[in-house]
């Protein structure tokens, strides 16, 4: 036998002794699939789409920018669910968010695991991302009860002032304070069912005890309503047809 061969041989038993011992020590660097990949999000949090953000920006109506919303939580690792929320009405089904490779994707759950791939996401910018071929807006939602508060945020959130000098002020956490016997509020963000006619706010002494009031905002002034039941719908109990009835405050919004 040549020292050459004796050389190649001592060298492949000694690879193969080394490649033995990392296995035990657990030093063996493997692949792992990203569908099982347990990492943080960077982009986690609450997003809206752009569509809707720029409706309420520009209109301030909420009935008006319903059509074609959607919303999404990021969650902050990925394997953890989560849904869509279309048009504030109704959820899709169960999805995860992964990472592959360099790239996020989104994925639809079925009986608890992955079913399909439905878009990747791309980060634009730290607030704003592309899922598929939509456009999403970050907002600074809070969560309370099982919702979401969207429009406090986005669109009543500030401090507010009454014709006779009075300071208001709506909070994003749904709380309102200087509004007399208010000290909570709802804008609604779902006008599919009956009775939805125009915007409306439920205002109340606690989150449980409220009302229903019509809304509408002409640039920074907030106009809020009695409602007027036009048509009642017997079956249900409910008022079917409404509109703006007594004007019962009149604000205007600080700069």
């Amino acid at each position: 036998m040549t020292r050459t061969l004796i050389f190649i041989l001592t060298l492949g038993f000694l690879f193969s002794c080394s490649f033995k011992n990392s296995q035990k020590n657990g030093n063996v660097t493997t692949s792992v699939d990203f569908k099982s990949l347990d990492t943080t999000v960077s982009f986690a949090g609450y997003w809206l789409s752009e569509e809707y953000f720029k409706s309420i920006t520009e209109f301030k109506s909420p009935k008006k920018a319903q059509d074609g919303c959607q919303f999404i939580v990021i969650p902050d690792k990925t394997l953890k669910q989560t849904i869509m929320i279309y048009n504030f009405h109704e959820g899709g089904p169960f999805l995860k968010i992964l990472k592959n490779k360099y790239s996020y994707e989104m994925w639809e759950m079925q009986d608890d695991s992955l079913n399909s791939r439905l878009s990747e996401i791309q980060i634009v910018s730290p607030t704003k991302i592309k899922i598929g071929d939509r456009n999403f807006v970050k907002i600074n939602s809070i969560e309370r009860d099982d919702n979401y508060l969207v429009l406090e945020e986005i669109l009543f959130k500030g401090h507010y002032i009454t014709a006779e000098g009075k300071n208001i002020e709506f909070k994003n956490n749904g709380q309102v304070e200087g509004l007399g016997i208010f000290y909570y509020y709802n804008p609604i963000v779902d006008y599919f069912d009956e009775g939805m006619q125009v915007d409306q706010v439920r205002f109340g002494k606690s989150k449980e005890d409220n009302e229903y009031f019509g809304f509408t905002f002409n640039t920074d002034t907030l106009e809020i309503y009695k409602l007027k039941c036009l048509v009642f719908d017997s079956t249900s109990g409910n008022c079917a047809e409404v509109e703006f009835g007594q004007l019962i405050y009149k604000l205007w919004r600080k700069k």
